[in-house]
């Protein structure tokens, strides 16, 4: 159905949304668990706290379109909230009802397929590079959830440098305290997650730590790709693949040391969850989560991914002098908080008049 027609069928359809707040219309998903599906459930949390809220639930195509066409008709502004081919129509249907669009970016496909697959088709990095001009340039505010996620997406299309703005994700730090194992004994290992994908560098941590100290396990979590056969093969590594959160949050608060080597990291959830489970922390400096600690020293952070000799001297170091509890001091949780991230919405809404 046209957009003209929806407007000429307004009438006949109640607007439900009630109150005098600001009417957001939320198009994304907002149930899987992965990183994207976790963090927009927070934002829902966030934002239904101040203002009425409509989310896109259908499943299928013809039923999203509809869902889009009338849930737009009332809505002050939209919020995008997932990579999707469906936010081409959802932006051309919001710009035809002059509404305001918010897109919250949580990774950057182009850059992030081209790590992981150095081989990919041009073609396919080209189409992807369309996708996020096209949502760059036509919404009112493209909002990262990192600042250092932010400032890297102003270097890489300083053109749209302004349409750049900020968030951090929602920690549901009471969730990890109810997880985490108490009264555990903690074992000599080092765990990372992140799987076979080379954007997580987990080979080279592998081997850095046999450098450091052989008889030290490292466990790896996650999903087989182009580095798995490689980890496996190493005699200090645990293959322990994808394993329930609930595990997850055991192998965490058993371990010594939990490492991140990420190439390239918008956020990262894993970090905090290992932090707030007892482990020493190491990790990249390119992690949007990097900027929530106010008191890293040169030795917590990994410069160059690549580097064995750095990472194995590192984990030498945090072995003899371990750094939970002093990051646990200097880590800003309130910048992770549901009042935190609805006030970065707010200012950012504020500038175009939504209220």
């Amino acid at each position: 159905m046209r957009v003209q027609e929806c407007l000429k069928k307004k009438r006949r359809y109640k607007n439900k949304w009630g109150g005098t707040m600001a009417k957001l219309f939320l198009v994304g998903d907002f149930e899987s668990d992965n990183g994207p599906g976790t963090a927009n459930k927070q934002i829902l949390q966030s934002l239904k706290n101040a203002h009425c809220v409509r989310l896109s639930k259908a499943k299928s195509k013809e039923g999203r379109v509809r869902e889009v066409l009338f849930n737009s008709i009332f809505a002050d502004a939209i919020v995008i909230c997932s990579k999707s081919q469906l936010n081409y129509m959802v932006v051309k249907v919001a710009k035809k009802l002059h509404k305001k669009i918010f897109y919250v970016m949580h990774g950057c496909s182009s850059f992030e397929k081209k790590i992981n697959d150095p081989l990919i088709n041009d073609d396919e990095i080209n189409k992807l590079k369309s996708y996020e001009k096209f949502i760059v340039e036509n919404t009112d505010k493209t909002i990262c959830v990192s600042k250092y996620f932010m400032d890297f997406m102003k270097h890489r299309m300083p053109k749209c440098e302004t349409k750049f703005d900020y968030i951090f994700n929602c920690v549901d730090i009471k969730k990890i305290l109810h997880n985490r194992i108490e009264n555990i004994s903690r074992r000599e290992q080092i765990v990372s997650i992140g799987g076979g994908l080379k954007q997580k560098n987990i080979l080279t941590i592998a081997e850095a730590s046999l450098d450091f100290n052989k008889k030290i396990p490292v466990k790896v979590i996650g999903a087989d790709d182009v580095d798995s056969a490689r980890i496996k093969s190493l005699p200090n590594t645990e293959w322990l693949g994808l394993i329930s959160h609930e595990d997850v949050f055991q192998v965490l608060s058993e371990s010594r040391i939990y490492v991140q080597n990420s190439t390239f990291e918008t956020f990262d959830l894993a970090a905090i969850e290992a932090l707030y489970c007892g482990c020493d922390l190491l990790i990249s400096d390119r992690m949007g989560c990097k900027d929530l600690f106010s008191n890293l020293t040169e030795y917590d952070v990994i410069k160059n991914v690549k580097d064995k000799d750095e990472i194995s001297q590192k984990l030498q170091y945090l072995y003899n002098h371990g750094n939970n509890q002093r990051l646990m001091n200097g880590f800003k949780k309130e910048y992770v908080s549901h009042e935190w991230q609805l006030e970065r919405f707010n200012e950012i809404f504020k500038e175009f008049g939504i209220k």
